[in-house]
């Protein structure tokens, strides 16, 4: 049987990979709903190779890495299509093929350091997509995707939320959310793909202001609501506050039709919530243990004072300062990729049984985490490819024709601003999930603006035919 489910993988493997060569955005979009979805780990089929094995996921990466030179080197019509961002990108890469490479020369675990070296590998999508998605089709298809992964997403949670933490539904964490100190029967919810439904939710606001349509005729309507009761049920505050911040900027940017669309979008939102929340708030139950619980958490992010004595953030500062440590120790190329950075801490690193953990190497803070892992030679580049594509992202999308263009273009960049300011809470630039989001995010940003600027193609004089 392991034999016949090795052949099966690699039937279906050898099938996908020859339709992504014609169709890449399906390839990408696969990789996305394999990493970043509801799918364990666990149940991803692994390609055996020569001390050891990899995901199907990483397969179909090195393919598309290797079409590149291929298609270069025998097709005429393919051009490396450069953007400002390849260089910081490939810099930081750079960096952690070196630092990983300098830990196994070491003698430090060959497993794990590949193992945080294939999650950055990830990165590298971005380059997939900026020369393989040259089409407004395949664009609307890579998106459509996305929306699609974040619905299936948010669904699961929602039935996740229904049955409870007594039956695990999800891969992730899933677990009794509180503030404070005070839980109230509600679980919170942290799939592998609630990345992807934060961005499509930013994505969401920002399509149905640009494309108008009538609000409540418009599928993206309501799919907003469903994306944002996911986000809700992460628990997540960094999310929350990432979410508001840049849906401020994104209505100091807009202007008039998208302004007074966002306006009359956030008014139908408030008055659903005000006919919908007081018949299940009344109703008992898991209902109103989970407005409870919500509105306790969102109201301790206007109490900074109270929150930031809260026994999570005591353990984060610990963690801080020891990362601090560390990086002004090592301030130029870090202590190497997955490595631990601090002594073990009763009880921070001991389940409730007494057993050592082994998470000592684990940083909320994804900035800290990068400097601590690869120093500031690094960190800066990696801020470099993050803040060039965004730029360009802000001083592009106002110069685009199609309004849908430009809803794709501000909605991609305002998600990539918030999982930016989400990062000084969450490792999301070294999360396997969070990095493929963020290569795709840039990517697509960075994608739209060539297909844009491309010329159109000549017109054909009949009379030569």
């Amino acid at each position: 049987m392991p034999q016949l489910s090795v052949i099966m993988a690699l039937v279906v493997g050898v099938f996908m990979f020859v339709f992504s060569i014609k169709r890449p955005e399906v390839g990408i979009s696969v990789m996305l709903i394999l990493i970043a979805s509801i799918i364990f780990e666990s149940a991803l089929p692994l390609v055996p190779i020569p001390g050891g094995s990899l995901h199907i996921t990483d397969v179909l990466l090195l393919f598309f890495l290797l079409l590149i030179p291929l298609k270069l080197l025998t097709d005429e019509r393919f051009r490396f299509q450069k953007t400002p961002a390849d260089l910081p990108l490939m810099l930081f890469y750079s960096v952690a093929l070196v630092s990983a490479s300098l830990l196994i020369f070491r003698g430090h675990d060959f497993n794990m350091v590949m193992r945080s070296l294939r999650g950055f590998t990830y990165y590298l999508v971005f380059f997939v997509i900026t020369n393989f998605i040259r089409e407004k089709k395949q664009i609307r298809f890579l998106v459509g995707a996305m929306f699609g992964i974040a619905t299936l997403v948010a669904l699961a949670m929602v039935v996740q939320a229904i049955v409870g933490e007594s039956v695990r539904l999800l891969p992730g964490r899933i677990e009794t959310a509180g503030t404070f100190g005070q839980a109230v029967g509600a679980a919170r919810i942290l799939p592998p793909g609630d990345i992807v439904v934060f961005v499509m939710f930013i994505m969401a606001i920002s399509l149905m202001s640009f494309v108008h349509k009538p609000l409540f005729a418009s599928g993206v309507f309501y799919l907003a609501f469903l994306l944002g009761i996911g986000n809700l049920l992460t628990f997540n505050r960094n999310y929350w506050a990432s979410i508001i911040i840049v849906l401020f900027i994104f209505a100091v940017l807009i202007s008039g039709k998208e302004k007074r669309r966002f306006v009359a979008i956030a008014a139908a939102a408030a008055i659903i919530f005000i006919i919908v929340m007081p018949p299940l708030v009344n109703s008992g139950g898991r209902p109103a243990a989970y407005y409870d619980s919500i509105r306790l958490r969102f109201r301790s992010l206007f109490t900074p004072t109270d929150t930031y004595k809260s026994e999570s953030l005591e353990w984060r500062k610990l963690e801080n300062r020891y990362a601090w440590r560390s990086f002004v120790r090592h301030p130029i190329l870090g202590i190497g990729l997955g490595q631990n950075y601090r002594p073990r801490i009763y009880p921070m690193d001991y389940d409730s049984r007494g057993r050592k953990r082994e998470l000592m190497s684990y940083i909320h803070n994804g900035y800290l985490d990068l400097l601590v892992d690869m120093g500031l030679i690094g960190f800066l580049p990696f801020l470099w490819f993050l803040l060039r594509v965004l730029t360009r992202g802000f001083s592009a999308w106002k110069k685009l024709d199609d309004p849908q263009d430009k809803g794709l273009v501000l909605g991609f960049t305002l998600s990539g601003m918030a999982i930016m300011l989400s990062a000084m809470l969450t490792p999301r630039f070294s999360d396997w999930a969070g990095i493929l989001v963020i290569a795709v995010t840039m990517g697509l940003i960075e994608a739209i603006i060539q297909i844009e600027r491309m010329p159109l193609p000549a017109p054909v004089d009949r009379n030569k035919l």
